[in-house]
This record gives C-alpha cells, sequence and structure tokens, in this order.
C-alpha cells in the first residue's frame, strides 16, 4: 500500500483528536448560566475541525478515492457513494457550525432564560454527536473499500 495510505492514518489521528474534543465539548453537561462559555469552547473546537474536515475530505480523501478506482474499477459504485457521502458531510458540518454561530450571536442576550432553548440546544447537541458517527463511520468505509482494492484476492470466485 502506498504512502499516502500511511499519512491516511497519521492525518486520521490528528482528525481524531479534533473530533474528540469537539465531543467532549457537546457532550459536557451545560451548567446553568455558562452557556455562553460553552459555546465559546464549541466553537473554538468547531474553528479548529474546519479545516483539518476540509482538508481530510477535499484531499486525502480524494487521493484515497482516486487509487482505489485506478486499483480496483470494479469498486466504482462504492467509490461514488464515497464521494458523495464525504460532500453530504461537508455540508452537514456547515449547518452544524452555522447553528451553533447563531446561537452565539444571542447567547449573551438569552443566558437569563436559557431554559427556553433546551430543545433546541438538545438538537444541536445531537445533530454535533451525529456528525461526528457520520463522519467516524466515512472514516472506516474508506479504509475498508482501500484495504479492499489492494488486498482483495481475485480468483475464479471472486
Amino acid at each position: 500500500m502506498s504512502t499516502s495510505y500511511e499519512s491516511h492514518h497519521q492525518l486520521c489521528e490528528e482528525l481524531s483528536q479534533s473530533l474528540a474534543a469537539l465531543e467532549r465539548a457537546l457532550e459536557t453537561p451545560l451548567v446553568s448560566g455558562e452557556l455562553v462559555a460553552w459555546l465559546q469552547e464549541v466553537q473554538e473546537d468547531i474553528s479548529q475541525l474546519g479545516p483539518e474536515l476540509h482538508q481530510r475530505v477535499e484531499r486525502e480523501h480524494a487521493q484515497l478515492l482516486s487509487q482505489i478506482m485506478q486499483q480496483d474499477l470494479e469498486l466504482a459504485s462504492h467509490v461514488e457513494h464515497l464521494h458523495n457521502e464525504g460532500q453530504a458531510i461537508l455540508q452537514q458540518f456547515a449547518l452544524l457550525r452555522r447553528g451553533i454561530d447563531e446561537l452565539a450571536a444571542i447567547a449573551a442576550s438569552i443566558e437569563p432564560q436559557e431554559n427556553r432553548l433546551r430543545n433546541f440546544l438538545q438538537d444541536l447537541i445531537q445533530a454535533g454527536i451525529e456528525f461526528i458517527v457520520r463522519l467516524h463511520k466515512q472514516e472506516v468505509a474508506i479504509d475498508t473499500w482501500y484495504r479492499e482494492a489492494f488486498l482483495r484476492i481475485r480468483g475464479v470466485g471472486d
């Protein structure tokens, strides 16, 4: 397997650290009166994750998907699905980021009555967790199909 596959795992570690920080922030219980501080932490984590995510999907995944296609054209439908899923993940991230930013813009004025936002906050937190899970699944899927392309034993029954 090529060196881009090894760098895939190194970048995966960096991305995993950023995702773990965001997940920790999202799962931290929101203490009354701490909405602004909580949102600032989530915004910082999302800001750090953004460039890493775009690098990952637009460059690293694109390279790996191209290598899969070069190695095994029979996996074209999987590659297309993985590419489309990557674009959907970027869109989901943009929506999550926008939701956090919109809430942060009004948080200071709402903080004394933050209970009114409980459902919205829960939905936003759930969307963040779903994003993280979706990205993890994408990483596993790309790894699986990459390995399949390069390690599959081709024989009469294959």
